[in-house]
């Protein structure tokens, strides 16, 4: 097997590897949980590599600021720039799970409300 085509299907398995934990984890308390795990390993990442992830974050972050823009999915861009810098800054993880915890009660609202029956006007007079 080609070593290009290995590398490749190594990141593939740890970025799934990465959601799955991500989305085991209890909400309002994920992000902060990735942050803590990250900075455990800093040991093995050099500060080049918590500079590179800075700025990919923020690139992505630019990229859904244009989307914004333009026809697409800005917000989830964005959302997921600030994710990727969430691992490197403890104020932007607690800030995430605030966010998510904020944003489920007022889906978990809406779809109540949507829910409802409507009220029917036929053979009231």
């Amino acid at each position: 097997m080609p070593k290009n085509l290995l590398k490749r299907e190594l990141m593939f398995k740890q970025l799934k590897q990465r959601w799955n934990y991500l989305k085991a984890s209890e909400p309002g308390h994920r992000f902060q949980e990735r942050y803590f795990r990250l900075q455990q390993n800093r040991r093995e990442r050099p500060y080049l590599n918590k500079l590179v992830t800075i700025v990919g974050g923020l690139f992505i972050i630019l990229i859904g600021i244009i989307f914004l823009f333009i026809p697409g999915s800005g917000w989830v861009i964005i959302f997921i720039g600030a994710a990727v810098i969430a691992g490197e800054s403890r104020f932007l993880a607690r800030f995430l799970d605030w966010l998510e915890v904020r944003l489920r009660r007022v889906v978990k609202w809406l779809r109540t409300r949507s829910q409802k029956p409507a009220r029917s006007s036929v053979g009231e007079e």
